[in-house]
């Protein structure tokens, strides 16, 4: 990206809030946000938007990976809690019990 230079301006608190709503759900800074929108209402396209898109999309990638990863971890941890324990049964068997 080119040189940028900092700009202050007046925003309404409704955009104000619209914007920062995006914020959360983009996962960007304020500013990256403001300027993606400028960027959107002037008809360009941010030669870093693609190249972002890609690295969040394989971010997201990994954490679905990982998560599949505990999914299947739990999922053998509650198989083997659901058997009954060898050891449990013999000692609660009545010869045993006097």
């Amino acid at each position: 990206m080119s040189e940028s230079k900092s700009v202050g301006l007046r925003i309404p608190d409704e955009i104000l809030t619209e914007i920062n709503s995006r914020i959360g759900i983009e996962g960007r800074n304020r500013s990256e946000v403001i300027l993606a929108l400028i960027q959107r209402g002037l008809g360009l396209k941010p030669v870093s938007q693609s190249n972002e898109m890609v690295e969040r999309l394989e971010e997201i990638e990994k954490k679905v990976a990982l998560l599949e990863d505990v999914h299947q971890r739990l999922h053998s941890v509650e198989q083997t809690l659901r058997q009954p324990s060898k050891r449990f049964s013999q000692e609660r068997t009545p010869s045993t019990c006097k």
